[in-house]
């Protein structure tokens, strides 16, 4: 059962940085899951388009929550991250002589 197309994936398609072999198993994987639905256009060149079915759309929306508090603190997660790094590079206070 489809819920609603989503213009965006495209864009999400071709911004994302990984090759087409990956992407396709990433979208049979989706589609075998249940969260997209997959449409084979009689076009030429061939081309399919995937839409959101309801457990995607589903999904979806109890995913925004976790982005949103992964957006609120992404400066303390880039700040742990600066800390950390420094500390990989400090020496031991017991090399400091």
């Amino acid at each position: 059962m489809v819920a609603r197309r989503h213009p965006h994936l495209g864009c999400i398609w071709q911004t994302t940085p990984c090759g087409n072999r990956t992407k396709n198993a990433w979208c049979y994987q989706l589609e075998r899951d249940g969260l997209v639905a997959r449409h084979d256009l009689v076009e030429m060149p061939p081309r399919v388009e995937y839409e959101l079915t309801e457990l995607g759309m589903e999904l979806l929306i109890r995913m925004i929550p976790l982005w949103t508090w992964v957006v609120e603190n992404s400066d303390q997660f880039r700040k742990s991250r600066e800390d950390y790094d420094s500390r990989l590079h400090a020496k031991p206070s017991w090399q400091t002589f």
